[in-house]
């Protein structure tokens, strides 16, 4: 029986992916053995490591990102309910670390990055105005700008070349100066 399919109900682990994510060898590899040898961890994480237009960004806060595990026990963590970036809740206790990345391909162009940034602004809008966060004129000042200076210099993004300063630009030009405005938008209209 393969080591994925635990009989035992305590052992049962979800493996979690996104459909623009991949398993590295050598995490898949780090994966199986953990199963195998009978896992040790209510949650596990892996590096993600993640392409901009056919280059991997080393920095620029995305890597490493653990933010989401890859492997995590069932009956320890559930999903938030949250309309952008799901995540998981998990009271488990045990943390462990994959070595090999989670390969995460979110943009091929620049077109591709506006068209998925113009959805999940959408979404992002939405969730704040329902949380009831109010729209002010200097979050369309500042929090690009502080976009900008966390990826770029805090995070080290100038050390990714052009295309480091390009993902900084966009994420805080397009992606978070859009969140704001489409913000005020709903604001607008109540």
């Amino acid at each position: 029986m393969p080591p994925w399919k635990s009989q035992k109900k305590r052992d049962a682990k979800l493996l979690c992916l996104d459909s623009d994510e991949r398993i590295s060898p050598e995490l898949k590899s780090g994966i199986e053995q953990q199963l195998k040898n009978s896992p040790d961890g209510d949650i596990f994480l892996a590096p993600r490591k993640s392409m901009f237009i056919n280059r991997w960004i080393r920095r620029s806060g995305w890597y490493p990102d653990y933010r989401h595990p890859v492997l995590f026990d069932k009956t320890k963590a559930k999903y938030k309910d949250q309309l952008v970036h799901e995540d998981i809740e998990y009271d488990g206790k045990k943390k462990r670390y994959f070595k090999g990345d989670i390969l995460h391909y979110p943009y091929d162009s620049i077109k591709h990055f506006v068209e998925k940034s113009d959805y999940y602004t959408d979404l992002r809008a939405k969730e704040m105005f329902e949380k009831g966060k109010k729209f002010s004129r200097l979050n369309l000042i500042f929090n690009p700008c502080a976009v900008f200076l966390k990826m770029y210099v805090f995070k080290r993004g100038f050390l990714d070349g052009l295309t480091g300063f390009i993902l900084a630009l966009l994420y805080s030009c397009f992606y978070t100066l859009m969140k704001y405005v489409k913000l005020w938008e709903l604001c607008k209209r109540q």
